[in-house]
């Protein structure tokens, strides 16, 4: 039984991350050193998101409300914003899949038995 906070750190928080380095270096051209920085993970992990070997991207490379928060956190990297504003938009971002729903989709495709009648995001 995983609660909601272990599978934000296994599958979506990666995931976010994984978005937010292909668009830094495929559209405004950021090393994997200068991303690290920005994000406070190492080089080692800013490889692995784009080489998708930390994150599942594939599944939900296409999800429109992760993209959207993706792009958003790309703004305030590349607009030189503190910090603790883009941890606060990340923090956000896992809030609202929590509260909407989405948290549950990814729960079912780490546990795909787990109990249909699951509400333990809706607390």
């Amino acid at each position: 039984m995983l609660l909601p906070s272990e599978i934000e750190a296994r599958l979506i928080l990666p995931l976010l991350r994984a978005l937010i380095v292909k668009k830094l270096v495929s559209k405004y051209g950021y090393t994997q050193e200068k991303i690290a920085n920005v994000l406070g993970i190492t080089q080692a992990s800013v490889s692995n998101y784009l080489r998708q070997t930390r994150a599942k991207t594939r599944l939900w490379e296409n999800n429109e409300f992760l993209n959207h928060a993706a792009d958003e956190i790309v703004k305030l990297i590349i607009d030189n914003e503190d910090s603790k504003v883009i941890r606060k938009k990340m923090y956000k971002t896992l809030l609202k899949m929590r509260r909407e729903g989405m948290l549950c989709y990814a729960h079912k495709y780490l546990e795909p038995d787990i109990d249909k009648e699951c509400d333990v995001c809706k607390e």
